[in-house]
């Protein structure tokens, strides 16, 4: 746990960590690796990727077999 005075404790303790995804993913993330590397250092820009599964032609949506 960072103190007080550690770099983003003032952002950190306003964000609502009581439930999941309601806090903003890249100041959470940006806090805790400067948390980890010192505030000093530069945070890598997130890495997103998405992931789409093609159908096949029997199981496009809105087709069913009768």
């Amino acid at each position: 746990m960072n103190g007080a005075t550690a770099w983003g404790a003032v952002a950190s303790v306003a964000m609502n960590l009581e439930e999941a995804d309601r806090a903003p993913d890249l100041e959470l993330s940006e806090i805790v690796w400067k948390s980890v590397r010192g505030a000093d250092s530069p945070m890598p820009p997130p890495v997103r990727a998405g992931f789409v599964r093609a159908l096949e032609e029997d199981e496009e949506e809105g087709e069913e077999d009768e």
